[in-house]
């Protein structure tokens, strides 16, 4: 039972509150809405809702408006001496650390470490 009828709004009791017509008392963390008592959250969650339904909607505008002014184009490799190109770049081999060894000879014993 969500609201209890008051004589007066003698709302002795205890977790309870007037509503401001004076007639009828809520429990706390509840809103007074003529004669009867909702939670918050029948309100809030549905204002929730809404704006976020209303910013995915305007970020799918701002996403296809910004796909549709982008003009394809073609994309081509600069050529030596055009402002932009670069030389090939030299590196010398890796170092691994480790000791090459030459690739083994046919037949005869594996190298031994």
């Amino acid at each position: 039972m969500f609201y209890v009828l008051a004589d007066a709004c003698a709302c002795s009791y205890f977790g309870y509150y007037c509503c401001p017509d004076g007639i009828w008392c809520c429990p706390h963390g509840y809103i007074c809405a003529g004669s009867t008592c909702i939670t918050v959250a029948v309100v809030v969650v549905p204002i929730l809702i809404v704006l976020g339904i209303i910013v995915t909607v305007v970020i799918c505008i701002c996403v296809r408006r910004k796909r549709a002014t982008r003009q394809p184009g073609m994309v081509m490799q600069p050529t030596a001496g055009q402002p932009g190109a670069y030389p090939a770049a030299q590196y010398p081999p890796p170092a691994t650390g480790y000791p090459q060894y030459p690739p083994p000879a046919t037949g005869g014993e594996p190298p031994k470490f």
